[in-house]
């Protein structure tokens, strides 16, 4: 097991887990004097919270601004400030704010209070609106991408054929030593063409929040979709909410799933899904053969 590297003011340890996926050691970084009080209440009153530290900026030997977990999930942040005390900030509290984005106390009582008022676990609503949210941002930029790609193409292909005097186009392509699936080539047009409908297909699922929305806990994972109520078109849907062990996971998502844990964090694949940071994906609604859908 790996071990604790323990924050240390005036000789009281804080756990310390590595923070933005960058191992470091701080066994000589210091909790901001100031931060001290209101982290022995909290860590008296919530035993099973951890706290994560970091510095801001990254040259000072201090630790700034400290993130609170339990149990993986990330409740919110806690910083200090000289002028505005303490910033206590998630995104419920954000969602409650109109212009501001954390709420500010100099009085150690009323930080806590705060904290332990808006620092709990999400709700699967909350999760799903975060997921959801996230994938129809990747998946607009992914979309956005694909169909300038596909009209860079056509552009090129275009220029290619006007330059051959309209010749036959495979001949053309022949002749100029471009094979007709040439990945992200002037032959490559259909796959294109399809690649940016899958994609815009993609992006569209995510802002409707179709599909299923997973989220990696370790062992098991948990799956959030929309089922709808009645079977009219255009029906309300209500959320579900299941957790599987990994030998467990329906067919259908596990596919897409096993996918996407082979592609990088932000990445989308088309037909298929999104991989998010943080354990979290989004996969898309599948058509089948009958006309019914699945995902």
């Amino acid at each position: 097991m790996e071990e604790e590297v323990k924050l240390t003011v005036r000789n009281a340890p804080y756990i310390k887990v590595d923070l933005e996926g960058e191992p470091s050691n701080y066994t000589d970084f210091e909790v901001r004097e100031q931060m001290v009080p209101l982290l022995d209440m909290l860590r008296t009153r919530h035993p099973t919270w951890v706290f994560t530290g970091g510095t801001y900026p990254r040259q000072s030997q201090e630790i700034r601004f400290i993130y609170v977990l339990e149990k993986g999930e990330v409740l919110g942040r806690i910083t200090y400030d000289s002028y505005y005390g303490y910033q206590v900030t998630n995104k419920r509290i954000e969602d409650s704010m109109e212009r501001k984005t954390d709420k500010c106390t100099s009085d150690t009582n009323v930080a806590r209070r705060i904290v332990e008022k808006f620092f709990k676990p999400k709700t699967h609503a909350e999760t799903v609106e975060e997921i959801s949210q996230r994938a129809s941002k990747i998946t607009g930029a992914f979309s956005a991408q694909e169909n300038y790609e596909k009209s860079k193409a056509e552009r090129e292909f275009t220029t290619l054929v006007t330059r051959e005097a309209n010749a036959d186009i495979p001949a053309t392509m022949k002749r100029l030593n471009i094979p007709e699936d040439a990945e992200g080539g002037a032959g490559n047009v259909p796959n294109l063409r399809v690649r940016a409908g899958a994609a815009a297909a993609l992006h569209e699922q995510a802002s409707r929040r179709e599909g299923t929305y997973l989220r990696d806990m370790g062992d098991k994972v948990a799956v959030y979709s929309f089922e709808p109520v009645g079977p009219e078109p255009g029906a309300s849907r209500k959320l579900t909410y299941n957790e599987y062990e990994k030998t467990d996971i329906p067919h259908e998502i596990k596919v897409s799933y096993g996918m996407l844990k082979l592609v990088a964090d932000g990445d989308a694949l088309p037909d298929i899904g999104v991989r998010l940071d943080e354990g979290y994906y989004f996969i898309c609604k599948k058509e089948k053969p009958s006309g019914k859908t699945e995902g």
